[in-house]
């Protein structure tokens, strides 16, 4: 059976980095979750936790102290 961890190279799990930036426009630009999961063939859920963490990297980065 097996531990069914993914061991080697490369984690085939992983999105490629240039979809992971074409969700983000189309997300920018109004497109639904659902619909980019169904053109890029990606989890809605991916979708929304980029779009989360891309916002909250923004939301950080513009919270810094002022010394």
């Amino acid at each position: 059976m097996g531990c069914r961890r993914t061991f080697g190279d490369k984690d085939l799990r992983l999105i490629d980095p240039k979809i992971k930036a074409l969700a983000l426009a189309m997300y920018a630009e109004g497109i639904a979750a659902r619909k980019i999961e169904r053109l890029l063939h990606v989890s809605h859920n991916a979708v929304l936790g980029w779009v989360r963490k891309k916002l909250l990297a923004k939301h950080f980065k513009r919270q810094q102290p002022k010394i």
